[in-house]
């Protein structure tokens, strides 16, 4: 074997195995995108459930008698509430805490705020791994055509 033709085989064996760790890294990335993609998907429906109480709240807030209220995938009923200005807010493992309107729209307030906050950051981190993804798809790609143009 010539000096030449052993300095081309090292340089596609270093080519391939730089190759590899590219297409794990690629890997890597792809799964953090499906997992941020599924974080964005639960903040999206978590707004919109959160978005969607304010909305039942301020109808509660303003009822002078029965009106509607959402069950959940569009089932409504028809009552009176009990309490005028008076509603149980869930304060986490279970536990209901009776509140006022006005409370729980302020609740449901910061909640949308750190929702939409945290669907930011969400999307930011998912444009982020999507850039590294392209970025190194694109170096992977011309490191693949070099041996060949250099044939």
């Amino acid at each position: 074997m010539g000096m030449k033709s052993k300095m081309a085989t090292d340089t596609l064996g270093a080519n391939d195995e730089t190759i590899r760790k590219m297409a794990y890294q690629l890997q890597f990335y792809e799964a953090q995108a499906k997992q941020l993609q599924r974080n964005v998907e639960m903040l999206q429906e978590a707004l919109e459930e959160a978005i969607s109480s304010q909305a039942a709240v301020l109808a509660i807030s303003k009822a002078d008698g029965a009106t509607i209220f959402p069950l959940g995938s569009r089932v409504f009923v028809s009552a009176k509430p009990e309490k005028k200005n008076k509603l149980l807010v869930e304060a986490g493992a279970g536990v209901m805490v009776e509140k006022t309107c006005e409370e729980a729209a302020t609740d449901l307030d910061e909640s949308v705020k750190k929702i939409r906050d945290g669907l930011t950051k969400a999307q930011e981190q998912l444009a982020e791994i999507s850039r590294k993804a392209n970025e190194l798809n694109a170096q992977a790609e011309a490191l693949s055509r070099k041996p060949k143009e250099a044939r």
